[in-house]
């Protein structure tokens, strides 16, 4: 299952991009700015690793027992200094598997239950999806998914 099955993120809004990337590698990462609107709770427990480029941002919150102070402005460093400080490795990821949205999990869904939800041509030429049964965002591979790919070999090679 990996370390993202175990190790939980709570991301300040100074690292909204590094939250949905983490989130892309299949990290429960709750991310400062949705915690209002989503009514998310726990977005200072103690088993979450905090993520902030603010070291302000520590201060008055005895709760927490870990937190990496990201220096790096770039999302691709901010992901290599998470990667090195808690020694991931590509096994420790589960891709594509949370809603960068929301952060809820998401499943493999029939293609007609998305005929309504994706454009036509996407619907056309694809046979695979994937839904988040919490905000309703749909999934598919496109060439934000080589894109991504990509990214991830760099950051593990």
């Amino acid at each position: 299952m990996g370390k993202s099955a175990t190790i939980r993120f709570a991301a300040d809004k100074n690292v909204g991009k590094l939250a949905k990337w983490l989130r892309l590698l299949g990290f429960d990462t709750l991310y400062e700015s949705d915690a209002p609107k989503a009514g998310t709770t726990g977005f200072w427990e103690k088993d979450r690793i905090f993520l902030t480029r603010t070291k302000k941002r520590f201060l008055g919150h005895t709760g927490l027992q870990h937190h990496i102070f990201i220096s790096s402005d770039r999302v691709a460093d901010q992901l290599v200094e998470v990667i090195q400080t808690l020694g991931f490795v590509s096994a420790d990821l589960r891709l594509f598997s949370r809603c960068i949205r929301c952060n809820q999990p998401i499943k493999t869904v029939g293609k007609e239950e998305v005929v309504a939800s994706v454009p036509e041509y996407v619907w056309e030429i694809h046979d695979v999806f994937k839904s988040c049964g919490s905000c309703g965002r749909v999934y598919w591979p496109g060439s934000h998914i080589e894109r991504s790919y990509k990214m991830i070999t760099r950051l593990f090679s």
